[in-house]
């Protein structure tokens, strides 16, 4: 009997929990600094940190049993963002175990905002079990703005849907039950475990966490953990810290010289708040009108209420039901016009796209990108008026019947692009893309336009008005036009400034010339100024016409720049500049210009005007063709192609 109580002892002693005397002194000292650095992803958060701590209590207990402390941690992360821990407390020594409770706060900024949390704490410490229970709640604002440019989400119901980044904090609790194991005086090791919960938006994190610490006398320790849970999935992290102990040791009348020690072990909490981030599903803003987009969806093979569930059948539907700023999405349904053979009058500020193309969006918070819902354009066979401030993207116009394809008059800023305009039938010298008098933005890009039949592929045009305007028309595809009129033209006879930019254009095959840009009427007198760059352009094989025709009279001042383009195989010539009764300047540089017909590369004609070109006595060293000059033509050292 008395070898198995002494076996026991010595069991009890490894352990480190074995009793003492009634009246002993604390191995640690009441106060300590520490600084450490731990190293990995955390719960709710992604680097490490380093920390300066101060634990502080009095060297003596208040009435034998009681002990105040004060703990505060200062933590800086690898990014360079500051954390705070602030938190007192008070433990209560009886004969067998330590009771205690503590409250903190806690700080935390991130990039995206600031953090506040406070918490409670309670914990039972013994000689070889310690049992802890913390909760935490964040106060204050609780998550950050959105962030991060945003991305399209989809459509439900009339609306398109957004989404940006949100970062919020995690309220929680966790659960620890520790064992300490002393091997000898220098070293303590130290094992816990245990559950915890965090919450926040929704979201909620189940998990647990294991760690295990070894300290050095009271000068070093080494610590490593790991955790999982179905949020922050697999964790782990390394710890090292120094240790500063200072103050005068205590004498304490207990049974456990252990228990005396376990009076100033730290409070084990998580001291950094935890935050994470999710998608948030937002509706996207028009910046025009400050409330969301309103989509209006038209697919031939339904018949229902215009949504993205349920489209309606026609184009007609969604025009009675559409109000200005609307956006008219088509899908192509069948593959046939069924359903969007009715002329479309647009309200200002609408939309029509089809759904065969992607699309961007303009918010707030920067253009949304919305991606093609189909494979082939929708098949639309009439016309598509304008309003003010509207979009024709990524539609098929084919076969109109006497009218535009699309049609603008009087109005300001359109957007026609990515188009496919085909077979149709224009009368009254007008085009398959017609604006007539219309200010503002106006621009025409990336469209196919092919088989016109009477009218010209691309007119913007005005007469005797007030026009102000900048013209784009860009990276168009352009051939087999059988018109009466110019292919592609910019024809500016009112007063006000225009700025015409035909950049990249592929025009070829088609009846007439390819490019006009000026003023070509002898009867409306006119006093305005218009200033074009022609560059880029590819015009070949067009009968009855040149490659490009520049044309001023009366009271209109052309100024124009054409660079790198090819003109070839057009029946009247490659470049015609003609000026009567006013001012035309224009500079010619690194153009190709050769066999048109038989006509010279470039024919510069001025009646009653003035006609100047820039580097004339220099020409054959910047373009390729040969020259025709009819009237009085000079030189000039500059053009300025810049309407002011």
């Amino acid at each position: 009997m008395k070898k198995t109580l002494s076996t026991a002892a010595c069991i009890l002693t490894v352990l480190g929990w074995a009793e003492d005397s009634a009246v002993a002194r604390s191995h640690h000292r009441p106060m300590r600094v520490q600084a450490r650095h731990i190293e990995g992803n955390g719960i709710g958060y992604n680097q490490g940190y380093t920390t300066l701590e101060g634990f502080f209590s009095p060297p003596t207990l208040w009435n034998e049993h009681w002990l105040p402390l004060l703990d505060v941690r200062m933590h800086l992360f690898n990014n360079g963002k500051p954390a705070l821990n602030a938190g007192a407390g008070v433990r209560y020594l009886s004969s067998s175990r330590i009771w205690g409770a503590n409250a903190y706060y806690d700080y935390r900024k991130t990039s995206r905002q600031h953090y506040n949390q406070v918490s409670i704490g309670f914990e039972s410490l013994g000689r070889l079990w310690d049992f802890r229970l913390n909760g935490y709640l964040p106060v204050g604002c609780k998550q950050s703005h959105l962030f991060g440019d945003p991305s399209f989400d989809g459509f439900e119901g009339h609306y398109a849907y957004l989404r940006r980044k949100l970062e919020f904090a995690m309220k929680g609790v966790n659960a620890e039950a520790g064992i300490h194991v002393n091997k000898n005086k220098h070293t303590h090791l130290y094992f816990a475990g245990g559950p915890y919960f965090l919450e926040g938006r929704g979201r909620q994190a189940w998990g647990g966490q294991l760690r295990g610490a070894i300290d050095i006398d009271e000068y070093i320790r080494l610590e490593a953990n790991v955790s999982y849970d179905n949020v922050f999935k697999w964790i782990g992290q390394g710890q090292i810290s120094a240790i500063l102990p200072f103050g005068k040791k205590r004498t304490v009348k207990s049974t456990s010289l252990i228990l005396a020690d376990r009076l100033v072990q730290n409070v084990d909490r998580f001291e950094i708040i935890p935050v994470d981030r999710m998608h948030k599903h937002t509706k996207a803003i028009d910046p025009q009108t400050g409330s969301p987009y309103y989509f209006l969806f038209v697919d031939n093979t339904s018949h229902s209420k215009g949504t993205y569930e349920s489209p309606f059948h026609s184009l007609l539907d969604a025009q009675s039901a559409s109000s200005p700023y609307d956006v008219i999405y088509v899908l192509p349904g069948d593959g046939t016009s069924k359903g969007m053979n009715e002329s479309f009058i647009m309200q200002d500020g609408q939309k029509i796209w089809g759904a065969g193309t992607d699309q961007t969006l303009a918010t707030p918070l920067g253009t949304l990108k919305i991606p093609r819902e189909a494979s082939v354009p929708p098949v639309i066979t009439l016309g598509i008026q304008l309003g003010n401030h509207c979009e024709v993207i990524g539609v098929h116009i084919d076969g109109t019947q006497g009218c535009p394809a699309i049609y603008g008059e009087a109005i300001r800023d359109v957007l026609i692009q990515n188009n496919v305009i085909t077979n149709c039938q224009v009368a009254g010298g007008l085009s398959a893309v017609t604006l007539q008098n219309c200010q503002g933005n106006l621009v025409i890009a990336n469209n196919q336009i092919s088989k016109t039949i009477d009218g010209g592929a691309i007119a913007v045009s005005d007469a005797s008005v007030l026009v102000n305007a900048t013209v784009q028309i860009q990276n168009n595809q352009i051939f087999s036009n059988a018109n009466t009129v110019y292919t592609v033209s910019v024809n500016h006879g009112g007063p006000g400034t225009v700025s015409a930019v035909i950049q990249n254009n592929t025009i070829q095959q088609n009846n007439r010339d390819g490019i006009f840009i000026g003023y070509d009427s002898f009867t409306v007198p006119a006093f305005g100024a218009l200033c074009g760059k022609v560059i880029g352009n590819t015009v070949t094989d067009n009968q009855f016409g040149f490659g490009l025709q520049v044309q001023t009279h009366f009271d209109v001042k052309v100024n124009v720049d054409v660079e790198s383009n090819t003109f070839i195989g057009n029946e009247m010539g490659g470049v015609y500049l003609f000026s009567a009764g006013n001012e035309e300047a224009a500079k010619l540089l690194n153009n190709v210009s050769l066999n048109n017909a038989g006509n010279p590369g470039y024919i510069f004609e001025c009646i009653d005007g003035i006609l100047q070109v820039e580097n004339l006595s220099q020409f054959s060293q910047f373009n390729q063709g040969s020259i025709e000059e009819l009237g009085s033509v000079s030189t000039t050292s500059e053009v300025d192609c810049n309407c002011h």
